[in-house]
């Protein structure tokens, strides 16, 4: 199986360790996994959504 996981921040903190582990009961050897870390990885971001709102 294919897992994507998709971090909303670029650090290594607790919402990482968490998933790690979860992953490790998850996880095969066949399985898997790519990690994405926002808003490195990713494309650009929109405003948040408070300056959305303001404008």
């Amino acid at each position: 199986m294919k897992i994507a996981v998709i971090y909303g921040q670029s650090h290594k903190g607790i919402t990482y360790t968490l998933a790690h582990t979860v992953l490790q009961y998850l996880m095969t050897a066949q399985d898997e996994l790519k990690e994405f870390f926002l808003p490195t990885d990713g494309p650009a971001f929109a405003m948040d959504a408070t300056a959305v709102f303001l404008r």
